[in-house]
């Protein structure tokens, strides 16, 4: 009798699989990098921006609460945005690499700030 139960174990878990490992864990497909880095304000008022830190590839909306038009350019090339124009906003994305990027509004050359990109 015993002989017969383990007869028919051994043929149960052929038909399983027989195998103690364990299933391998599920996976979830990785996040673009543009979500991944999510969205930021800069906010410029005053005449002055705000500071800000990011990731990198951060998309960036620079909201103007000013009475002029404003942009954010940076003094290497990195990233440039478009005018914004009183009580509107325009989008740029985040430099990708780590670091402190300097900027100024090209419109009025004496704004100027620091990006910084963690």
């Amino acid at each position: 009798m015993l002989a017969g139960v383990l007869a028919l174990s051994v043929a149960l878990l052929g038909a399983c699989g027989g195998s103690s490992a364990a299933p391998p864990a599920p996976t979830t497909p990785a996040a673009p990098a543009a979500a991944a880095a999510g969205t930021a304000v800069l906010k410029v008022h005053d005449f002055a921006f705000d500071p800000l830190t990011v990731a990198p590839g951060t998309r960036i909306t620079l909201v103007n609460s000013d009475s002029a038009p404003h942009n954010a350019t940076a003094t290497d090339g990195s990233f440039k945005s478009a005018d914004a124009t009183p009580g509107h906003d325009v989008s740029f994305a985040a430099p990708s690499k780590p670091g402190a990027y300097s900027f100024l509004c090209t419109v009025h050359p004496n704004m100027k700030g620091t990006l910084t990109v963690k």
